[in-house]
């Protein structure tokens, strides 16, 4: 059985596109976890950020509804705003970076202006940590007094006591306030936040974003506490009770170019990546395939006959290589050496042989030739020297292949015409084609073709091919062509035949083998022996072409450079 070529694929290349694709998928579905994991993350920060918004406006609203305890007012602010400019004048100069904290006016006798009762002020002053009782005289000087006493400082307490003023609350101002911060701090175009109310669907509050391009999403049925996404936003939808549906939204877009900076990154890291994997496993395996390569090599060398190759170095430290090899070589040796042993028996058994045939058909000869011999020891006779003589042909036919395939130098090599031999061999061959009904066509160059070879082992080596095309071809013709370019020149033998069966092709060159086609033919399975006997020995290239029904062609290229090319 033949394998299909056009289906194999080098082991050094399968190797190779196996570790890539192992490599990329591996490394595809590190990528979509990782990114899966990146998306989920994001989205759940956006999540969180967006409740605890939802929240801090819900305890906004809440406190907002809340009315303050009071507002703060000082009793006697407006006698502060009433107290004589000079005075305090006076008093900054006596008290620098002293803070009034309160002023009533009051009528009486001050200490140093004689005893004349007149109107005053009495203020109190915070200065350098200690609180201080003061009136201005009229002479401009300035009567002062430290309060340590526990009463007065009680006193003092009393009049910065505050009072408490009823103020109207206002739930969405502070709402407001709030909604100014987040768009300060997120910007106008990747935030939105909206307060709508259930019942009508009018906006209370809103900031950021264009409303009517997220209009559909406002109006739209979605549940509560969820987050969802829209177009280039995602969403988060809560509730305010008692003021409305919350609506916070969030841009997508940096979310989603950073997805696509790491599928960038991830891509030029896998192909760079990949790319020197390639190349690493590309080294590793031609150095384990280059083993591999050197054995075929070796097999085919076989396969052609020679049985002399070995695999003369094996510079590798892989025990698995370096073990095939000298397997191979000891296999091979031993297979060299038994068909030298096969040959050798094979040649001396055809030599041994040589004697006793000749002797037999000469004593054959000798019986024949008296007249008075028995017409039925005759015809014996003339059937043992038959036989005798064909035995003879085959020994001295394996005789031959032997001594062309071990002494190819030894051919008495000569310049040949090969138009003019082949056109002689076929006037030769002629009247056996006439006698079939079968057509002998030459198609020969106009010019002369000179090679160099053994003109007697050439003539037997084209006889074999044409004689053996004419025993398989029972209607058609043969035909012998001769063609010759730059580099080469090419001799065919075609037949219109019976064809060879892919299964005895490898086989067909082999001595004594015969294909099932044949077997009921007359025949020794030693004429295409010899034909590659004598197409090695003078250094050709033999090529048999063949299609079952169809027809064989054998062909010989005898390059020009070879030296027994002409």
């Amino acid at each position: 059985m033949f394998s299909n070529n056009s289906l194999r694929i080098s082991l050094k290349i399968r190797l190779v596109s196996i570790y890539s694709l192992l490599f990329i998928v591996s490394c595809s579905l590190i990528f979509v976890v990782a990114s899966y994991r990146i998306y989920l993350e994001m989205n759940r920060l956006v999540d969180v950020e967006a409740q605890r918004i939802s929240r801090n406006m819900r305890e906004v609203y809440e406190l907002s509804l809340q009315p303050p305890a009071a507002e703060p007012v000082i009793p006697g602010a407006e006698s502060i705003r009433n107290y004589p400019a000079s005075d305090l004048e006076i008093l900054q100069k006596r008290f620098p970076g002293m803070e009034l904290l309160t002023a009533r006016e009051e009528n009486g006798v001050i200490a140093g202006n004689g005893g004349v009762p007149q109107k005053y002020y009495t203020a109190s002053i915070f200065y350098q940590d200690k609180y201080y009782t003061c009136r201005v005289r009229s002479d401009g000087s300035v009567y002062s007094k430290l309060v340590k006493e526990p009463s007065h400082l009680m006193e003092l307490r009393r009049q910065l006591k505050l009072q408490l003023k009823p103020v109207k609350p206002d739930p969405l101002k502070n709402l407001k306030r709030r909604f100014s911060e987040l768009i300060r701090s997120r910007g106008h175009e990747g935030f939105l936040i909206v307060i709508r109310d259930r019942s009508t669907g009018k906006t209370v509050l809103s900031a950021g974003g264009n409303l009517q391009i997220h209009d559909k999403v406002l109006s739209g049925n979605f549940p509560e506490e969820t987050a969802f996404e829209v177009g280039n936003f995602r969403y988060f939808k809560s509730e305010i009770p008692g003021l409305g549906q919350l609506f916070i939204g969030r841009s997508i877009r940096n979310r989603d170019r950073l997805v696509r900076q790491c599928m960038v990154i991830f891509f030029g890291v896998l192909f760079s990546v990949t790319g020197a994997g390639v190349a690493v496993a590309w080294i590793i395996a031609r150095r384990f395939i280059h083993g591999i390569r050197q054995t075929t090599l070796a097999m085919k060398n076989i396969s052609d006959g020679d049985y002399s190759y070995r695999i003369a170095e094996i510079p590798y430290t892989d025990e698995e290589i370096v073990t095939l090899m000298e397997t191979f070589n000891d296999m091979n040796e031993r297979t060299e050496n038994l068909l030298n042993e096969i040959k050798m028996m094979s040649d001396n058994v055809a030599h041994d042989l040589r004697t006793p045939l000749t002797r037999i058909s000469g004593t054959v000869e000798l019986l024949l030739h008296d007249r008075e011999l028995n017409e039925e020891v005759r015809n014996v006779c003339i059937s043992v020297l038959e036989e005798t003589l064909r035995l003879k042909a085959l020994v001295n036919t394996v005789m031959d292949i032997s001594r062309t395939t071990a002494h190819p130098d030894a051919l008495s090599k000569e310049k040949l015409n090969l138009s003019r031999l082949i056109r002689n061999f076929g006037d030769f061959m002629q009247p056996g084609f006439e006698e079939k009904g079968l057509s002998l066509d030459l198609l020969l160059p106009e010019e002369e073709i000179i090679i160099e070879a053994d003109k007697t082992m050439f003539q037997r080596m084209l006889a074999n091919l044409v004689e053996n095309a004419l025993k398989f071809t029972k209607e058609g013709g043969v035909t012998i062509a001769v063609s010759k370019d730059n580099k080469s020149i090419k001799l065919s033998v075609e037949d219109s035949g019976c064809g060879i069966e892919e299964k005895d092709l490898p086989h067909i060159f082999d001595r004594f083998y015969r294909a099932d086609a044949s077997r009921h033919l007359s025949g020794n399975g030693l004429g295409l022996a010899l034909v590659k006997a004598v197409a090695l020995a003078h250094k050709w290239q033999l090529d048999v072409t063949s299609v079952t029904g169809k027809g064989t062609t054998f062909s010989i290229t005898i390059n020009h450079d070879d030296p027994t090319g002409g």
